[in-house]
């Protein structure tokens, strides 16, 4: 009897460790597939939030850089992670507008830096000038403060 039952347990136990191996598998599949799914966002016109000195601000993309030809993914010896767009493509960078922002703050952004993701829930447009929203709903008379009676 004490036979039946180590071969037991010892069945068992591949049968466990293959559905372990099966499910690593089955997760590495799964997250090489979203790692590789088109990101839609990464089209222009869209907006994004962007890291710039250690805050996110909102912009919109108004060009996009996508790799052309073959080659390792690799800049300056670094590897590149995969930003694809709604048709596969590989974008490599992306050029910015702030919102709210001058023309001279637009910038080139590559995808490797991970400066730039999508639009959080927190994700608003601008509000209007702080001076706009207190003379318009404040002091009315502030508005034409200076201006000739």
């Amino acid at each position: 009897m004490g036979c039946c039952c180590a071969e037991e347990r010892k069945a068992q136990q591949e049968e466990e460790e293959a559905e372990a191996a099966s499910n690593t598998q089955k997760s590495s599949r799964d997250r090489d597939r979203k790692r590789k799914a088109p990101m839609s966002w990464l089209e222009e016109g869209n907006f994004v939030e962007v890291e710039w000195d250690g805050e996110w601000w909102q912009a919109k993309i108004k060009k996009v850089k996508i790799r052309t030809g073959g080659g390792s993914g690799a800049i300056g010896g670094g590897v590149v992670r995969d930003h694809l767009n709604s048709k596969g493509e590989q974008v490599t960078a992306v050029f910015v507008e702030y919102v709210g922002g001058q023309e001279d703050e637009n910038e080139w952004i590559q995808m490797n830096t991970n400066r730039v993701r999508p639009p959080t829930d927190s994700f608003h447009e601008a509000p209007p000038p702080e001076d706009f929203t207190q003379n318009f709903f404040g002091d009315p008379g502030s508005m034409f403060a200076g201006s000739p009676a």
